[in-house]
């Protein structure tokens, strides 16, 4: 009896192990995005899968894990993890795991991705007030924008200054840096010297991000030390509306 006890128990031990792999999906493919699916099989404890995303837009695409859900016979269970940011013509691969008891070793299952969101990154622009610099004041709110500058490096030919962004609006914000310019007393203005790294950020409400703005002057046109200068913000803040799109399930059976 107790040979057979061990026998029952390493039997059970090998069987919790044991997988069903299903079938390869071919990709699910919209006008917005492509899902591509590969490995996906389940054991007693746990159901997984590798998905590649596929930003087919020049807007973002947010991809919302947590609306992820998996469909079993015995109940609904749904995918954890963080809103991803996909950029324009961009993909991610992630893990997309289910766990929680040991009822996920099925033959067959659905899987829906119901989390895919397009946000258009020239949406409404905030008109965010010109920046003096130095200035009687560090901080301003332009839209749902609360923007405070953390550090200002002045010198002859460069001036440099460091600000914290939160966004603190209900719906996106994107803050897009080098777009930026200094405009001294008598008019004249110097673009950015970021403008040939111009990066886009998306911040969801409550997220901050640090900006950092720089300038350069020749010697001959200006003292940058000893001149006033206006920061001109132009298209540097945008909010978005993220619109869903259309959900996909795919059914997954065994091979």
């Amino acid at each position: 009896m107790l040979f057979s006890t061990i026998g029952t128990q390493i039997f059970a031990q090998e069987d919790s192990k044991h997988e069903y792999h299903y079938k390869q999906l071919d990709p699910i493919e919209t006008d917005e995005y492509k899902i591509e699916i590969a490995d996906a099989h389940s054991q007693a404890e746990f159901t997984v899968m590798k998905a590649k995303i596929t930003n087919k837009t020049s807007d973002f695409l947010i991809f919302k894990q947590s609306e992820i859900l998996f469909k079993y016979e015995h109940g609904d269970v749904k995918h954890e993890g963080k809103d991803i940011i996909i950029k324009p013509g961009g993909s991610v691969s992630k893990s997309i795991k289910v766990t929680g008891g040991l009822q996920f070793h099925v033959e067959k299952l659905s899987v829906i991705y119901d989390c895919f969101y397009r946000l258009s990154a020239e949406k409404e622009l905030v008109k965010a007030p010109d920046f003096d610099i130095p200035g009687s004041i560090n901080e301003f709110k332009a839209g749902g924008f609360q923007v405070t500058m953390k550090k200002l490096d002045k010198r002859t030919q460069e001036t440099v200054a460091n600000f914290n962004v939160i966004y603190t609006g209900n719906d996106y914000g994107i803050v897009t840096s080098g777009k930026t310019a200094a405009r001294l007393d008598d008019g004249r203005e110097f673009a950015s010297t970021a403008g040939k790294k111009i990066k886009l950020n998306v911040l969801a409400p409550g997220e901050k991000k640090k900006l950092t703005v720089s300038y350069t002057i020749p010697g001959k046109t200006a003292d940058m030390q000893l001149v006033n200068m206006k920061i001109i913000w132009r298209t540097t803040f945008v909010e978005s509306k993220a619109i869903k799109l259309a959900a996909q399930t795919l059914n997954f059976t065994v091979n």
